[in-house]
């Protein structure tokens, strides 16, 4: 992963916790070319358990004519405190 002779490397992910992150959030944005956004969180305990849900959407017709872009993304995790 780095430099131009490299053979393997590696990549630790740390993501986030309902510990971390409890409660909602909501967040909706749009603007030129039919941008348009939403994203919603929402994480807690209940118990030992550490609960995450998390979803995103994008959309846009794009600048150029036939560019248009679209993601959709969703997570959810749940741990047990131990």
């Amino acid at each position: 992963m780095f430099g131009l002779n490299t053979l393997g490397g590696a990549l630790a992910v740390q993501t986030k916790s309902g510990h971390d992150f409890p409660g909602t959030e909501l967040q909706a944005y749009g603007g030129f070319f039919g941008r348009r956004a939403f994203e919603a969180q929402t994480g807690g305990l209940g118990g030992q358990l550490r609960l995450l849900s998390r979803r995103q959407y994008f959309d846009e017709h794009g600048w150029r004519d036939l560019s248009p872009s679209k993601v959709e993304a969703a997570i959810r995790q749940g741990r047990l405190a131990g």
